[in-house]
């Protein structure tokens, strides 16, 4: 319950309360000008309102408390080597050529890019960049992971017990048997999964965009609605996936590619909406066998 918990709070601060302009800031500045320290207090706030509560009702709040405010020094301490892991990445790695040509900058939950038209250079260094920019993601979300866990280790040894418990159970295919709450975290948490964090895998996935191209799949945040559709799709493809009705999918994908038939003209373009589109139901399908999995949905 208590990582189920925190992991909550943990996606809750770096994905929705994580703004653009927080991003830019973390991406550009100094640390201590940087959005970083308002970032980690925002975690440390989140880690407390999730964790002292569950702490007061097993008379250890003391402890909870000391766990938030480890885990926002770990927080920090993981985006600030992600931070200048990306830098060093764009300036002495192998994409040090993008440079000139193009500008990205990608964090734990936005990815913002320019794309100069015409330029030859541009695609094949973007092609090494998503691969790369991936994996950084991924390993900064697994970080954090491990971090929680280690945390809790220390702290609750009895949380991580009954986390390997629960894992045994599904390993073996039994009913883990989850109460109420830990259900409602659950399918909150692997909600947020479906849709902002894999709108950071859709973004990076499709970079660089179609010049001149208004963007269905994950748009610049100032066109939201082309964001909440790909949050919708692949809250659709969670709840069919949840229900068995796998053979609902392709006419999802159907249906999208009707809606932009005569776009399809475009080679680049038809590109973009075929990696986006197959990328975003992917994520969707992952999402839902993961919640039949954690809450033993037989169909």
């Amino acid at each position: 319950m208590l990582f189920l918990l925190l992991l909550l709070a943990h996606l809750i601060g770096d994905f929705p309360l994580q703004t653009d302009r927080m991003v830019e800031l973390k991406a550009t500045k100094p640390w201590f000008r940087s959005s970083l320290p308002l970032h980690t207090l925002i975690h440390l706030i989140l880690a407390i309102l999730f964790s002292v509560p569950y702490g007061i009702a097993h008379h250890q709040w003391v402890v909870a408390l000391a766990m938030s405010v480890i885990l926002a020094i770990l927080h920090l301490m993981i985006d600030a080597c992600k931070v200048a892991v990306d830098a060093a990445i764009s300036k002495h790695g192998s994409l040090g050529l993008l440079l000139d040509v193009v500008v990205v900058k990608v964090s734990n939950s936005k990815i913002e890019k320019a794309n100069p038209a015409g330029d030859p250079r541009v695609k094949p260094a973007a092609q090494e960049l998503r691969v790369t920019k991936l994996m950084l993601f991924i390993l900064d979300q697994l970080m954090h992971i491990l971090a929680i866990l280690a945390v809790l280790l220390i702290f609750e040894p009895h949380a991580v017990a009954s986390l390997e418990a629960f894992t045994m159970k599904i390993v073996h295919g039994q009913n883990p048997d989850l109460t109420i709450l830990a259900r409602v975290l659950t399918i909150f948490i692997v909600g947020l999964y479906a849709t902002v964090v894999s709108s950071v895998v859709v973004q990076i996935l499709t970079y660089p965009a179609p010049a001149n191209t208004e963007s269905t799949l994950e748009p610049d945040p100032q066109v939201p609605r082309g964001r909440l559709i790909g949050y919708l799709e692949r809250l659709i493809v969670v709840t069919i996936v949840c229900i068995g009705a796998y053979t609902v999918i392709p006419l999802i994908v159907a249906a999208k590619s009707l809606a932009r038939f005569k776009k399809f003209d475009n080679q680049e373009w038809a590109e973009y909406f075929l990696v986006g589109t197959l990328s975003s139901i992917l994520c969707g399908t992952l999402s839902g066998l993961l919640l039949r999995v954690l809450l033993h949905i037989q169909s």
